[in-house]
């Protein structure tokens, strides 16, 4: 049951005009540099409020949990959901004893985390006993409730139901029976799940004996709706729970199944691609890591650029997370024992997530013990100085440090229509100021050998020098030949935040140089001339053996000496 939000009063809203899903969505850069200002553009379609969030890093999912007792719920506690009207959070639970309380109310007033008033709604005259699966619409201004029962009156078993509040959650509701749609819907039903498409209000009914149903109101929540029989996806256990996510362009339902032996627990997931009222494609993730005891509800969470879904293990007091590597398209999933974090006893269900204060939360049910526990979906989101923003448009800001930082949008927050994206932007330092080296001649065959002392892997880099020289390499060595060479060489290092330059320079060594020739080797009687060529036009010199030029007649070493 859950990635279903509430949806606020807009007396403008027309119902029925055919509309296509919601989808969030924004243009940003993915690198910029420190102090750069960024501009985003909000790209997303059918949107009625925005929320922007600025963190320094992705967001990572956190549970954290309390139990706030019975508050008035009667027995058996089975499912819960949370909206907010005007100023107000309202929640709705349904009782599943035997001739019980039906639906019951809770006023938190204008924060969630009151202790609520509670006020017990009738049965309608046995119409809604043992309510199950519920989910709540505004249209034109007024609440509907459509709620599945398993009502305990023989008369009255199996139906689907819908509640009209007028136009408030605090006004008492009248009741319209839809019974079990013509017989098509004629067992043990559990939950229900309808999302507002381009194709009209489009749902689906789970039942015990693992069969699913498609419901279709048409473009008003307030037609009769028909019903399909699609029959039993995988294994034919109850599927207590199920859950509708709108992710990718594409619609996808999870389901847990049931069983009370935990080998035989699994989780499933059916996709229709871009239509609810296509034929669906069944996978089978089976019971990842042998973490399921017992399987009831499955609550999608959309981490960032992640999926992670949360199932509550009633047989074991325990809500599990799995981890979807390859995000909707994954055919295996892990999962990892996050425990009984909020006095769990037999939990059933998840509510649809609400924001408060910028923060998420669930309510959960606990049959056993007739308690509901409020859990808190931490993001560890630590803002880096921009405030968070509801403009279609944040306004411009910049980053004045180095780092990876994250940037979320959730459109249509606490409607039926949520989404969420986000993107990470890396942030880079201007490139390093080149460290520009050369070396010293001391000899006519050295080179000129330019270097840069600190590279930056991100930078390009460039030469100029005397006498038209160019070079690309941030290392590159010159043949030295005459004193033209002299001068200044300059070397820019250029990257995606700028350019800096270093300069060096290079002086002609004012010393003689002589350059003998090569090393050569002669036959024994042969003979070899010796010739020095020099720097100087005025220098003299003198071969080791006064003489020149110089007649050897066996091996060995000479030199010549400068003046």
């Amino acid at each position: 049951m859950r990635f279903r939000i509430l949806l606020l009063v807009f007396s403008c809203l027309l119902f029925s005009i055919k509309v296509n899903a919601q989808t969030a969505s924004f243009n940003a850069p993915d690198t910029v540099c420190r102090g750069q200002n960024i501009t985003i553009n909000n790209t997303s379609t059918g949107q009625s409020t925005n929320l922007w969030n600025f963190c320094k890093q992705s967001p990572t999912s956190n549970i954290s949990g309390i139990n706030i007792g019975n508050l008035g719920v009667s027995q058996r506690p089975g499912y819960i959901q949370i909206y907010k009207d005007g100023t107000s959070y309202y929640g709705f639970v349904g009782n599943e004893q035997n001739g019980g309380a039906g639906l019951v109310r809770l006023n938190f007033g204008n924060s969630i985390l009151n202790t609520p008033t509670s006020t017990v709604f009738s049965t309608f005259s046995g119409q809604l006993d043992g309510p199950k699966g519920m989910q709540f619409f505004n249209e034109n201004g007024n609440w509907y409730a459509i709620i599945v029962a398993d009502n305990w009156n023989a008369a009255n078993d199996y139906v689907l139901v819908r509640l009209d509040f007028g136009n408030s959650l605090s006004n008492s509701p009248t009741i319209t029976n839809f019974g079990d749609l013509g017989g098509v819907i004629n067992e043990y039903i559990s939950d229900v799940e309808i999302r507002r498409t381009s194709d009209g209000y489009i749902g689906f009914i789970s039942s015990i004996s693992g069969k699913l149903f498609r419901i279709n109101f048409g473009n008003t929540i307030t037609n009769t709706p028909t019903a399909v029989n699609l029959g039993v996806f995988g294994v034919a256990k109850p599927s207590i729970q199920i859950s509708l996510l709108y992710r990718k362009n594409n619609w996808f339902l999870y389901f847990p199944k049931d069983d009370v032996t935990p080998a035989n627990c699994s989780i499933g997931s059916l996709n229709f691609g871009t239509s609810l009222l296509n034929t669906p494609t069944y996978t089978n993730y089976g019971n990842p890591n042998s973490l399921l005891n017992r399987a009831y509800d499955f609550l999608p969470f959309v981490d960032c650029d992640n999926l992670k879904g949360y199932v509550l293990a009633p047989g074991a007091n325990k809500i599990i997370e799995y981890s979807f590597p390859n995000d909707i398209y994954s055919t295996s999933i892990t999962g990892r024992d996050i425990g009984n974090i909020a006095t769990f006893n037999f939990p059933s269900a998840f509510s649809e997530p609400i924001i408060f204060n910028n923060e998420k939360y669930v309510f959960v049910t606990n049959q056993i013990s007739n308690t509901i526990s409020r859990l808190k979906l931490s993001n560890n989101c630590a803002s880096f100085g921009v405030a968070s923003s509801t403009l279609t448009n944040p306004p411009v800001f910049h980053i004045d440090s180095v780092g990876t930082y994250n940037v979320s949008l959730v459109v249509n927050e606490n409607l039926a229509t949520e989404a969420r994206f986000c993107k990470e932007i890396v942030v880079v330092d201007s490139i390093k100021k080149p460290d520009a080296r050369i070396n010293t001649i001391t000899c006519s065959t050295d080179s000129i050998r330019l270097s840069v002392a600190n590279i930056d892997a991100t930078a390009t880099y460039s030469w100029i020098g005397p006498n038209g020289f160019t070079s690309t390499r941030p290392n590159v060595s010159i043949k030295f030949s005459n004193a033209n060479q002299a001068g200044q060489y300059i070397v820019t290092a250029i990257g995606r935040c700028g350019t800096k330059k270093d300069t060096v320079s290079f002086v002609s060594p004012t010393g003689i140089f002589v350059n003998i020739g090569k090393d050569t080797s002669i036959c024994q009687g042969s003979s070899v001339t010796l010739n020095a060529t020099t720097s100087g036009t005025t220098v003299t010199y003198l071969w080791n053996n006064g003489a020149l030029p110089y007649y050897l007649s066996q091996p060995s070493w000479h030199f010549i000496r400068l003046k």
